[in-house]
């Protein structure tokens, strides 16, 4: 399982996913920001939905990173409640955008 893993390869796989999340969220930004610059983009329709897809996707990603290791041993149940609340809400709100 996970916890057999070396510490050598938990942190080649944090420093993976790290990257990965942040390569992402630079996609996203470049994305919206793509859309709200050309005038001919912003003023149709699905462009708006397709900001809030990113929005969401961006906050699910943050969330992600900021929570997912820093939840505080003495309040471990709440803290992954919390975290894994955020990540099925704006996960949600993304389908809902795909939609």
């Amino acid at each position: 399982g996970i916890r057999d893993l070396s510490p050598e390869a938990e942190l080649a796989l944090d420093i993976i996913s790290i990257v990965g999340i942040g390569l992402s969220m630079l996609g996203l930004v470049l994305t919206v920001f793509t859309l709200l610059a050309i005038k001919n983009l912003r003023q149709n329709e699905a462009t708006k939905f397709h900001i809030q897809l990113c929005i969401a996707i961006f906050c699910m990603l943050l969330v992600f990173l900021v929570g997912i290791d820093r939840v505080p041993p003495d309040n471990l149940y709440e803290g992954c409640v919390a975290v894994s609340a955020l990540i099925h809400y704006f996960t949600l709100a993304a389908v809902m955008w795909m939609g």
